[in-house]
């Protein structure tokens, strides 16, 4: 668990980022939730990449589609942008006091 978070803290996330990221309860909503937490210069780069040639860790590249940031936005604009809200049940406890809401950024 120290080595993940040393990796996590590392590559410039904020401490909740991954547990929002590994918690999204489908593959849609991991995608959405990835995008909200990479900076702009990591959506560019993906986003340039020869996905014909290189192997994508997603299951698809939604992400490259032109509506992609509109529906990302939508999401996020949704009083609850998840339809199981398992990244707040996490949080009720595992901290004490309990931890603060997760936050995305367009």
């Amino acid at each position: 668990m120290l080595g993940f978070d040393a990796a996590v803290a590392a590559l410039g996330f904020e401490p909740f980022d991954p547990v929002h990221i590994l918690s999204a309860p489908t593959w849609k909503d991991r995608m959405r939730a990835s995008w909200c937490v990479i900076g702009a210069a990591e959506r560019t780069k993906a986003l340039q990449l020869d996905y014909n040639t290189l192997h994508n860790y997603w299951p698809n590249t939604d992400f490259c589609s032109s509506d992609w940031d509109a529906e990302v936005e939508q999401w996020v604009a949704q009083p609850a942008a998840y339809d199981v809200s398992c990244e707040f049940d996490i949080c009720s406890v595992v901290g004490s006091p309990p931890l603060p809401k997760l936050e995305f950024r367009i």
